[in-house]
Formats: structure tokens, C-alpha cells, sequence
């Protein structure tokens, strides 16, 4: 009888762990990176939303340098701001310093943009830390958070609204044909949300490379940390959102081969893809008008938290939100697609 227990306690732990969010066991079985006072962070789409709240959460969690990036010079001021005041009122952070915010408007659709945000970030990072200290820091980066998107445009690829009286798929097909420009978001979209990725990733890792990795106790062997914000449409494709799904299925291509070949080059630079439900952020405000009740939208809050969690875990590699509901969603899209697409076919239509 004692062994039919133990076997079933045995048994039920995978169980367990799949239903706990992971940041429930992940700090008793890995020790977490040590404090993050020395750390240098860059944070891309900080000016609203998820990446805004992440920005604040590296900020809250006293980094030496954090750079924000967006296309908007005023919110990322306002941003910087905030930070300054939220630190210096926060009575547990008297004797440490107040981090250096760094505030970096870009065009990220620009290839040369990119590689000038890392750089720039960088040089000022070591800039600061030179006049202040008269230290030459390694000239490196600890995290890149890559989180900005394009605005996404949310209906059907092929618009089934009646067209002359005439709702017939072909004859749309047809008469999009005609269109020179039938979808004109394809290339800004790929832009920043694919191709801006994979720039800003690729002009960094140099300088994620040279930061020196936290020491044995920590348990983890990574210098620098590349965190990809995704989503399940990264995962599954889901509908009346074909432009946008393409886009975060080529990130999970690329970085998930871009963290094999590191890890075969033995590059010490992690790469952490998360996994997003549907968030409720000023840029979906619109969408949430048009899609089925049956969605659940989550606090950025309550999202940045999760992902500035499993940033500092340093063998995780991907990370859901919210974690059963999204994990379960990706596990049957991978393993039993026709069904997923039955259930989002319903769920979307209703």
C-alpha cells in the first residue's frame, strides 16, 4: 500500500508542475541571478503597455542603467520621469543609487536605427560609468527585452464584407488580385515585428557576450539575456490575425534556432521567448471592440511581472501567460492542431 502511494505521489508531480506557474518552484530549484544593482538593460516598445510596465519593474528593481526605446521621444520622458520619482520615494532604496535612464527614440522598421540603438545605448551606459566613476565597465549589455510591435490590423486576410453584392471567395481572391497593393502592412509589419528583432538581437550579442557571468552560486553560466516578447499567435495560428501570427511565427523560428546555434558555439547568451495571452494595453483597445467575449484580457501588470520573473531564471527558455490557460492552448496546437483550430474557429466566430 505504502508503495501505490508513493508511486502515485511520484506520479502526480509532473502533474503539478504543469499546473503551477513556474515562478512558484523555479526559486527552490534554481538559485535566481544575483542582485541586479550592476545590471545594463534595454528595453524596446517602453513607452506603453507590457513594455512600459517591464521597464518599470527592471527600474523598481534597482538596474544600474536601463534605456528605453520607442518611437516616442515625449512618452519615453514622461517614462524616465516617473521611474526617477517612483525610485527616490521608495524608503527601501535610500542608500542605493538612482538608476541611469537612458531615453533612445528610434524608428525600429530601420535596419541602421537598430544597430545605432545598441551602440548608442551602450556607449552611453559606458559613458556614465566612466565620468561618475572613472570605471571602464566591459562595454556590454545584460538584458535586451524586445517588445515593440507595429499597430496590428485585426479582420479576415481575404475582407468577406459583401463587394457588389458578391460574398464568393474566389471572386474576393480575384479582386484583391487586381489590387497592386492589396495588403499594404505586410512589409511595415515584417519590419518591426520580425525583421527589428532579429537586428537589434544580432547587434547586441556582441555586447551580451562580454558581460561577465554571475558566479557559481548563482548557478547560471549566461553574460547577457535576450527576452522575446511573443505570443500564442507565435504558436498557433489564429484568425483575423494571419499578418500578425506570420510575424511572431518567424520570430519562434528564429530565435529558437538562434539559442541552439549559441548554445553550440557555446556563446554565453540565453534567449528567453514568452508566450502572451491577450493583453489589455491602449494598443488593442480597438480589437478588444471586435473580438468574442469569450477572450480574456490580462493586466500588463500582472504580464511584466511574469516576464521580469522568468528573466532572471536562468534556465528558462520559454515562459507562458497566462501559464495554464496559454500553455495548455500551445501544447494542443503543437500536438493536436485540427483540434486547436476547431476550438479557435468556434471561439473566434462567437
Amino acid at each position: 500500500m505504502q508503495v501505490n502511494i508513493t508511486i502515485f505521489l511520484i506520479c502526480l508531480i509532473p502533474l503539478l508542475l504543469a499546473i503551477l506557474p513556474p515562478e512558484s518552484y523555479y526559486s527552490l530549484l534554481f538559485r535566481q541571478d544575483g542582485d541586479l544593482f550592476h545590471k545594463r538593460v534595454i528595453v524596446t516598445g517602453a513607452s506603453l503597455g507590457i513594455g512600459r510596465e517591464i521597464a518599470l519593474r527592471f527600474a523598481s528593481a534597482g538596474v544600474k542603467h536601463i534605456a528605453l526605446v520607442a518611437r516616442s521621444q515625449h512618452r519615453l520622458e514622461t517614462l524616465k520621469t516617473e521611474i526617477i520619482q517612483e525610485w527616490k520615494s521608495h524608503t527601501s532604496a535610500v542608500s542605493q543609487p538612482t538608476p541611469m535612464v537612458h531615453v533612445l527614440p528610434a524608428d525600429l522598421s530601420d535596419e541602421e536605427q537598430c544597430a545605432k540603438v545598441i551602440e548608442t545605448a551602450v556607449e552611453l551606459m559606458d559613458q556614465w560609468d566612466w565620468n561618475e566613476h572613472q570605471v571602464r565597465e566591459s562595454g556590454g549589455l545584460d538584458y535586451l527585452v524586445l517588445n515593440h510591435i507595429t499597430n496590428s490590423h485585426y479582420g479576415l486576410w481575404f475582407d468577406m464584407k459583401q463587394r457588389d453584392g458578391d460574398t464568393d471567395i474566389t471572386a474576393v481572391a480575384v479582386a484583391v488580385a487586381a489590387v497592386s497593393k492589396p495588403h499594404p502592412y505586410v512589409e511595415e509589419m515584417f519590419k518591426v515585428n520580425t525583421l527589428s528583432y532579429i537586428w537589434l538581437a544580432t547587434a547586441a550579442v556582441p555586447y551580451l557576450q562580454k558581460r561577465i557571468p554571475d558566479d557559481s552560486t548563482t548557478q547560471s553560466t549566461y553574460a547577457g539575456h535576450i527576452v522575446v516578447i511573443s505570443s500564442l499567435a507565435g504558436k498557433t495560428g489564429v484568425p483575423h490575425t494571419a499578418l500578425y501570427s506570420s510575424t511572431k511565427h518567424a520570430l519562434h523560428g528564429f530565435f529558437t534556432s538562434l539559442r541552439i546555434e549559441l548554445n553550440m558555439m557555446k556563446v554565453p547568451v540565453r534567449v528567453l521567448l514568452c508566450v502572451i495571452g491577450a493583453t489589455n494595453t491602449e494598443g488593442t483597445h480597438e480589437v478588444q471592440t471586435k473580438v468574442s467575449n469569450s477572450v480574456t484580457w490580462e493586466d500588463p501588470k500582472l504580464v511584466a511581472n511574469a516576464i521580469f520573473t522568468h528573466s532572471l531564471f536562468p534556465h528558462s527558455t520559454e515562459m507562458y501567460f497566462p501559464h495554464v490557460d496559454i500553455g495548455i492552448a500551445s501544447f494542443i496546437g503543437q500536438v493536436f492542431p485540427s483540434l486547436m483550430e476547431i476550438i479557435l474557429s468556434f471561439a473566434m466566430n462567437n
